[in-house]
C-alpha cells in the first residue's frame, strides 16, 4: 500500500467532522487498494 496523498484547505470545520473525513478517505482508499482487479498473471505451460 502506498502513503495517501496530503491535501491541505481552509476550512471552519473541526473536530469530529475533520475526522471523519480523514476516516472515510482512508476506507475508500483502502478498499481501492484492495478490491480493484489488477493485472491478470500470465499462464504459460
Amino acid at each position: 500500500m502506498t502513503p495517501l496523498p496530503t491535501e491541505v484547505r481552509a476550512t471552519t470545520l473541526g473536530g469530529g467532522a475533520v475526522l471523519r473525513g480523514a476516516l472515510l478517505t482512508a476506507r475508500d482508499r483502502a478498499q481501492e487498494e484492495l478490491f480493484t482487479p489488477g493485472e491478470q498473471p500470465v499462464q504459460r505451460w
